[in-house]
């Protein structure tokens, strides 16, 4: 079963990673140009993880640690580049940066998630994609959701994040290795990649 959830996954991830090199004439010239970048980022550490784990035994966090920062700091750059309350972001963005070496000198990085950074990370995402759909209500335009690269991108970031703060808790009394865990991060992670491919392949305005 847990083969089968990583299979749907694997398949999610590389369907987003398909669309952003599809359409990536069209959107190179967009903010969500580097997105390309991030899936490429995505599918390597993927690979990498397993190699590790299945072949030299070494623990996926070591790997899995450095790309989550990484990935914040990516949300945290693009959402810098689309709001409008710019302050907001940079002052959120410095206070996780200061937190990333006290969540590593506190906790294991190399066997657990760095869970202060991560909590933080997340609770930032959620909050700026909140602050970007309010944004988007507040325009002086009809604006087509379903067409718009940064609504879905935003949406998907904000539904996995609501999603995956609860799970940041139950893990620690919990095995991540088990079906229901497995399970609701699927879905979730399913979720947060189909609403990236959409963005992906949604046409620009003209």
């Amino acid at each position: 079963m847990i083969l089968f959830l990583k299979i749907i996954l694997y398949a999610a991830q590389g369907t987003a990673l398909a669309a952003a090199i599809y359409k990536w004439n069209e959107n190179k010239n967009t903010n969500q140009k580097y997105f390309l970048h991030l899936m490429v980022v995505v599918a390597s550490v993927e690979i990498i993880a397993n190699i590790l784990r299945l072949y030299a035994g070494i623990n996926n966090n070591i790997l899995y640690n450095p790309f989550i920062v990484f990935s914040f700091i990516f949300y945290f750059y693009w959402y810098y580049k689309i709001l409008k309350q710019k302050k907001v972001v940079l002052i959120l963005s410095s206070i996780f940066i200061v937190l990333v070496p006290i969540s590593m000198y506190f906790e294991d990085f190399r066997y657990t998630f760095l869970d202060i950074s991560t909590y933080f990370g997340s609770m930032c995402v959620i909050i700026f994609s909140f602050m970007y759909l309010t944004q988007l209500l507040r325009l002086n335009e009809i604006i087509n959701f379903s067409k718009s690269q940064p609504f879905w991108i935003s949406s998907g970031l904000l539904i996995f994040y609501i999603g995956f703060i609860p799970l940041l808790f139950v893990q620690n009394n919990y095995s991540p290795n088990r079906i229901p865990f497995q399970l609701v991060i699927t879905v979730l992670n399913v979720t947060l990649y189909g609403c990236f491919a959409k963005a992906f392949l949604c046409p620009l305005k003209k």
